[in-house]
């Protein structure tokens, strides 16, 4: 792949929830990609899950589920957490040009937007009940880091 891509390949088709434009909710997927983007390169004027969808398209990952970013995918983080039998892998991408609250707009003039998109595998499966209550702890704890920074 390219760099303005990065793959993060599940070794198998897995459960993915998730909220990506894509393929929003619970899908099967062997991989996660993050496709690095250049700010200007999604103006209004471009309907951001058609122009995905064609790059995915075009790059035969039509089956991933896909984040968007601008940062740069390279400068990406893993972490890697065994516990008895179960495993964790986490892979990073965080950009925080875009750190607001709900509801109120904080960039100013000439920020660029970032994103902070995170994907999480573990070994064991997980009850729905299980894959929801991970994924409110992952957004807490994205949170936490955001306000530990300020």
């Amino acid at each position: 792949m390219d760099t303005i891509w990065l793959g993060f390949h599940l070794g198998e088709a897995m459960n993915v929830l998730s909220w990506a434009i894509n393929r929003p909710g619970l899908v099967k997927a062997s991989q996660i990609v993050w496709r690095q983007i250049n700010p200007e390169t999604l103006t209004e004027n471009v309907d951001a899950k058609s122009w995905l969808d064609h790059e995915l398209r075009e790059n035969n990952l039509s089956d991933t589920v896909a984040f968007l970013t601008s940062r740069t995918v390279s400068e990406f983080r893993e972490q890697r957490v065994e516990r008895s039998e179960f495993q964790v892998h986490c892979v990073t991408t965080v950009g925080l040009g875009n750190a607001e609250r709900v509801g109120q707009r904080m960039m100013s003039q000439g920020e660029s937007v970032g994103t902070i998109n995170i994907a999480v595998a573990t070994n064991l499966g997980l009850t729905e009940q299980a894959r929801l209550e991970a994924m409110s702890i992952i957004v807490q704890a994205r949170t936490a880091a955001i306000l530990e920074q300020r």
